[in-house]
């Protein structure tokens, strides 16, 4: 490159922030002046970064107030709707209104009470598991102390054997329990 073809360089006071005067030397001409760029510092940077997150967070801490708000609102007017419902008693169409009840012969018998259905009662348990198993498979033969309690749940889930304590199929569950006296 010749010195014609030389790219401009920038000097000090050509209106450019980025550049710094630096003298190298006390009192030299220009010949002993550098120019450095000046950059934002890492401090400069965080600083901007710090109120970038607090601008950020601060407008999804609005967004989030105003949807709650907005919900709030759209809550109680639900609320409202449903209480204003319940107290006042719905309105007949007018045909039901000019309709007369048909008329109740008084040998009429009245109808029968509707049977209540009983509770169901609660499963019978044995060392905290049910006795009857719907086809569980919950026992073993090392869960009963004694061949009676094996064959108490064996008998319970007739004509099924769900817990397979009857290896041989024999009709006595737990063979191993049972002791000959």
């Amino acid at each position: 490159m010749s010195a014609q073809e030389a790219p401009k360089r920038l000097r000090p006071g050509d209106d450019d922030p980025l550049l710094e005067d630096e003298d190298e030397g006390s009192g030299e001409e220009a010949s002993g002046r550098s120019i450095r760029i000046k950059l934002p510092g890492t401090r400069t940077l965080a600083i901007l970064g710090v109120i970038t997150t607090v601008a950020v967070w601060s407008a999804m801490l609005f967004w989030l107030a105003t949807s709650l708000s907005s919900l709030d609102g759209s809550l109680q007017a639900l609320r409202d709707e449903f209480v204003v419902q319940q107290s006042v008693p719905a309105e007949l169409p007018a045909e039901e209104l000019a309709t007369p009840a048909p008329a109740v012969a008084e040998d009429t018998p009245e109808p029968a009470a509707e049977a209540t259905p009983e509770p169901t009662p609660e499963p019978e348990l044995l060392f905290g598991k049910p006795i009857v198993t719907q086809g569980a498979d919950l026992w073993d033969c090392r869960d009963f102390l004694t061949w009676e309690q094996a064959m108490m749940v064996y008998q319970a889930n007739l004509p099924d054997d769900p817990n397979l304590i009857d290896f041989d199929g024999n009709g006595i569950p737990c063979e191993s329990l049972r002791t000959e006296s």
